[in-house]
């Protein structure tokens, strides 16, 4: 990771953007993807880089990192910089643990931490919503059983000072029997997932590998999926609460 960041220069830091973790996409190279694997580069896929959405000048002008700057986390600290509360506010600093996001105030660090309850939760992001100048929470999370696996996506905005549940969606889903046909277990599948931000969805795609002796053998691109925000009081629930109306939801896609 280091070396990329020395020899491609910064990467692509686009509040609009966000992707999986172990994903990078150097700014000189905007249609490369670098996948990395315990921070080394285990494979390189050149792909098409997503379209902008055209928006009204005034909305993308609030969008940018500027309006509602992300604070940086203190050095030696992991947290992920976030400004869900909007431009007035200190920010907020997200961190994964098991089973729950954790959001502190970037102002008071060392506070405790307010969970968001997200049963196997494999990373948590800030991604901006182009409308609203400020940034979400997208969590992504994956469900492991006999059969196969299944990714879901959760989308948070803070209001009132507390974690609204505005989208949630089955993203893609794998089968032990599907993943016989490529010769490998399910549990050597995975999927690096790209999220771009839309003014009333959000569009996913990413690519998928296959594990083979613990060295990745294949990486495909996989097919785009959309996840509708819902606005409106009746769309939301309090995070770690079943809300009266179930959120937008999208078909998973079998892959």
């Amino acid at each position: 990771r280091e070396e990329l960041a020395q020899k491609l220069g910064p990467f692509v830091d686009d509040p609009e953007r966000a992707h999986d973790p172990r994903l990078v996409i150097p700014s000189s190279m905007r249609n490369a993807r670098f996948l990395l694997d315990h921070d080394r580069v285990a494979a390189i896929v050149i792909a098409g880089e997503p379209p902008r959405e055209p928006t009204v000048p005034a909305a993308r002008d609030a969008s940018n990192a500027l309006a509602c700057p992300r604070p940086l986390p203190p050095a030696d600290d992991d947290a992920i910089g976030a400004c869900l509360g909007g431009p007035s506010g200190p920010g907020e600093l997200i961190e994964v643990g098991r089973d729950e996001v954790l959001l502190r105030s970037a102002a008071e660090p060392d506070r405790p931490a307010s969970p968001i309850k997200i049963a196997n939760v494999i990373y948590a992001v800030p991604l901006r919503n182009p409308t609203e100048g400020r940034d979400e929470l997208v969590a992504v999370k994956r469900d492991d059983d006999a059969s196969g696996r299944t990714w879901s996506l959760a989308v948070y905005r803070i209001e009132a000072g507390r974690a609204k549940l505005v989208a949630e969606s089955p993203l893609y889903t794998l089968t032990a029997v599907e993943t016989r046909w490529i010769g490998v277990d399910v549990r050597d599948v995975d999927i690096y997932l790209d999220l771009v931000s839309r003014a009333d969805s959000i569009e996913v795609a990413g690519l998928l590998t296959a594990r083979v002796k613990d060295r990745i053998r294949d990486v495909v691109l996989i097919s785009p999926v959309t996840v509708t925000r819902r606005h409106g009081k009746s769309a939301t629930g309090d995070a770690g609460t079943d809300p009266t109306d179930t959120p937008a939801r999208t078909g998973s896609a079998k892959l």
